[in-house]
């Protein structure tokens, strides 16, 4: 499934911490244009859309595309989860291009 544009790609500086609630999600693929010296000119990316409330991100689009890999493995497998017990999201960014690390926490309400 491809994902539509608008894109809201969740880019975390080093250090930097998120926390959201998922009201639903959707699983796809985008076509992404890297921004760094020596990456390919466009490529094709898993990416999991996140919906969010209002509350939690006040500008609009309601969401985030997700496209790390190792964020998106940590949070496939509990994402029903998440949803149906509204669960706060946590993500941490450690480190920088390419060896970049996430630590994702889920809590409960």
């Amino acid at each position: 499934m491809v994902i539509e544009s608008p894109y809201e790609l969740m880019e975390l500086l080093d250090r930097e911490t998120v926390e959201f609630h998922v009201t639903r999600y959707e699983v796809g693929e985008m076509t992404i244009e890297p921004r760094y010296p020596g990456a390919p000119e466009t490529k094709r990316v898993q990416v999991l859309r996140v919906h969010v409330p209002l509350a939690d991100k006040p500008r609009f689009p309601q969401y985030w595309d997700i496209t790390s890999k190792r964020v998106i493995a940590q949070l496939r497998p509990v994402l029903d989860m998440i949803v149906r017990n509204k669960m706060l999201v946590r993500i941490t960014a450690t480190g920088v291009r390419p060896a970049k690390w996430f630590q994702v926490e889920w809590v409960p309400p």
